[in-house]
């Protein structure tokens, strides 16, 4: 049998990590706040049920929030903030479009020039 470590060609096999390691590694917590826009969309033939407070409530309030969730499995290092702007109020916009959207497909507007 030859030695392979002293074949030219051999390579040394490198440590690997797990697709699960790779994740966490990309993963890297970057502390701070990061400013978090919702936007409400409402149609000629429609909008969500929730008014522009309760989804600001639900993204934005004390317990069982996004926010909220960020900020405490972070140990307050990663902190959501509601975006502030012309037309936001609460961290919410609220858009609306002129076209119907009852029975259309998300592929119909993206494939459309509106």
């Amino acid at each position: 049998h030859a030695d392979v470590r002293k074949d030219p060609f051999f390579v040394k096999k490198q440590h690997s990590i797990t697709d699960d390691q790779r994740g966490q590694q990309q993963r890297k917590l970057k502390p701070g706040s990061r400013s978090v826009l919702v936007v409400r969309v409402t149609a000629n033939d429609g909008s969500i049920e929730q008014t522009s407070k309760e989804l600001s409530d639900t993204v934005f309030g004390p317990y069982g929030t996004p926010a909220s969730q960020y900020r405490a499995c972070s140990m307050n290092k990663l902190n959501l903030e509601m975006a502030a702007g012309t037309d936001v109020v609460n961290g919410v916009l609220d858009l609306f479009v002129d076209f119907s959207i009852v029975g259309t497909k998300v592929t119909d507007f993206e494939n459309s020039d509106r």
